[in-house]
């Protein structure tokens, strides 16, 4: 099991959405705690960057990094489609 920490930009974006969607958004972070590399999301590792991970939950993405040693999932943003790559 890893441990999830967000950054405080995520924060930040999770407590200005509607509980509905921050209820979704949480749901799909408390997935990727069990296994961060399933192939039950929708996951995928960005090109531009080696270490960086997107899952998509509907019109958000969240972005992470895995630092297996430590068993820690750092999400660094999550952001709607649109935005999240700028």
């Amino acid at each position: 099991m890893f441990n999830v920490e967000l950054s405080k930009k995520a924060a930040k974006f999770l407590k200005s959405r509607t509980p509905k969607d921050r209820s979704r958004l949480l749901s799909a972070i408390k997935l990727l705690v069990k296994d961060p590399h399933t192939h039950e999301l929708d996951i995928k590792k960005l090109k531009s960057e080696d270490i960086i991970y997107r899952l998509r939950v509907g019109s958000y993405r969240i972005l992470y990094t895995i630092f297996e040693e430590e068993i820690v999932i750092l999400v660094l943003d999550i952001g709607n489609r649109g935005d999240i790559y700028k």
